[in-house]
């Protein structure tokens, strides 16, 4: 696996927010086949665990961010496959 990240966005780094909006960063990663195949199953794992607990959860705002956590992994996990 490669060490090259390179990361874009707010300066200073791992920005957050400005102003209520989101800022996007880009972060380029260079797997191997083996490590990136680990990174699909473990991803495909916390969703599998994400839709259990989203389905299980009686708090809407807890439930909320759970499905947004599940909607930024399925975006990773359709980049990777």
């Amino acid at each position: 696996m490669s060490g090259v990240i390179r990361e874009s966005g707010a300066p200073g780094g791992f920005g957050g927010k400005a102003a209520g909006k989101e800022e996007t960063m880009v972060l380029n990663v260079e797997l191997s086949p083996a490590d990136r195949e680990i990174l699909v199953d473990v991803i495909d794992t916390c969703l599998s665990d994400l839709r259990m607990e989203i389905a299980h959860t009686d708090r809407q705002e807890f439930r909320e961010q759970l499905k947004r956590r599940k909607e930024v992994l399925q975006k990773v996990l359709d980049r990777l496959v």
